[in-house]
């Protein structure tokens, strides 16, 4: 903004004149991450963090503050790590890439992400996500977790047979209902 103002020494007073806004179209771009001369996308897990390397960093479209996150996807007989920026993958848990082109990844997601290694090359999945390869392939395992419901119990039995329902009634409604299934396993 350039303000000008008239100024009277004998008094010390100013008065304002005029004011113009200037370059108001001008927007701030975001932090520009070093470049660090590499050549191949590489992120390297440590203890609590991800370190992406200039060339990870160009390859993702990402940018300073930008979400970063990591799915596991089955490709082929393998479960593989993903990674992607928030918006590709259409939500927003991810971790905030940062100046230093680190992504915070601690607890949990640390440990889970170790079983597939330390240092990861990226591969492209021609949508804007990358596979991390790690030179460790892990199976992927079907997996079917449901909750028992605790009122069911289920005895093992060479005869299999349905035993019946029981209830207790009050005079409000049902008090208390089990119910007892033999499965052949």
């Amino acid at each position: 903004m350039l303000i000008e103002f008239d100024f009277d020494p004998e008094t010390g007073e100013y008065t304002p004149i005029s004011r113009t806004v200037v370059n108001d179209d001008i927007k701030k771009p975001k932090s520009v991450i070093k470049d660090d001369g590499s050549t191949e996308p590489i992120v390297t897990l440590e203890d609590n963090k991800l370190v992406l390397n200039s060339k990870a960093v160009e390859l993702l479209g990402a940018e300073w503050e930008d979400r970063i996150s990591i799915i596991y996807q089955k490709h082929g007989n393998n479960l593989v790590p993903v990674i992607g920026k928030d918006e590709i993958f259409g939500c927003k848990s991810g971790n905030k890439l940062t100046k230093s082109k680190t992504v915070s990844c601690r607890g949990k997601a640390n440990t889970e992400l170790s079983k597939y290694g330390s240092e990861f090359k990226l591969i492209s999945l021609n949508n804007g996500t990358f596979i991390m390869d790690g030179g460790i392939e892990v199976p992927y395992i079907e997996t079917t977790k449901k909750k028992q419901d605790p009122k069911i119990k289920v005895v093992e039995d060479d005869n299999p047979e349905v035993l019946p329902l029981e209830a207790t009634l009050d005079a409000e409604g049902i008090d208390d209902v089990t119910e007892e299934f033999k499965f052949e396993l």
